[in-house]
C-alpha cells in the first residue's frame, strides 16, 4: 500500500459518499470546525482510523511522511530528538505554507 494516493482507485462518487458517512458513524473521522469559506472541515481520529479503516490510516501515513521527507530534503524543517529519542520535526514559518499547500491545515496550538 506505501506510495498509493487516494486518487488511483476509481470509485464512484456514491461509493465515496458512503465510505466517508461509514467513516463519520464509527467516529473514525470527526467534525472538525467550518472553514473561513462555510465547508465543514473533518479530522480522523487515529486510533479509530487503525481500527476501521486501516488502508486510509496508512495511506495517510505515508503521505504525511513523503510530505515531512521532501520538506526535510528543502532543508524546511529541522529534526530534533527527545531524550528518549523520540523524533520531532520544527518548521519554518516556509514550511508551514508549504504544508498548507500540500493541503494539510494548521495545528491548534495546544496539538503536537
Amino acid at each position: 500500500m506505501k506510495g498509493r494516493k487516494m486518487e488511483e482507485y476509481e470509485v464512484s462518487k456514491e461509493e465515496e459518499d458512503a465510505y466517508f458517512a461509514y467513516l463519520l458513524e464509527v467516529g473514525a473521522m470527526e467534525i472538525n470546525g467550518v472553514s473561513p469559506d462555510g465547508e465543514l472541515m473533518f479530522k480522523p481520529n487515529v486510533e479509530k482510523m487503525k481500527e476501521y479503516a486501516p488502508e486510509m490510516y496508512q495511506m495517510m501515513q505515508d503521505d504525511i511522511e513523503n510530505s515531512l521527507l521532501e520538506l526535510y530534503k528543502e532543508g524546511l524543517v529541522d529534526m530534533e530528538y527527545s531524550d528518549d529519542l523520540e523524533a520531532k520535526f520544527k518548521m519554518s514559518d516556509k514550511a508551514m505554507k508549504e504544508m498548507e499547500r500540500f493541503g494539510f491545515f494548521k495545528l491548534d496550538e495546544s496539538s503536537e
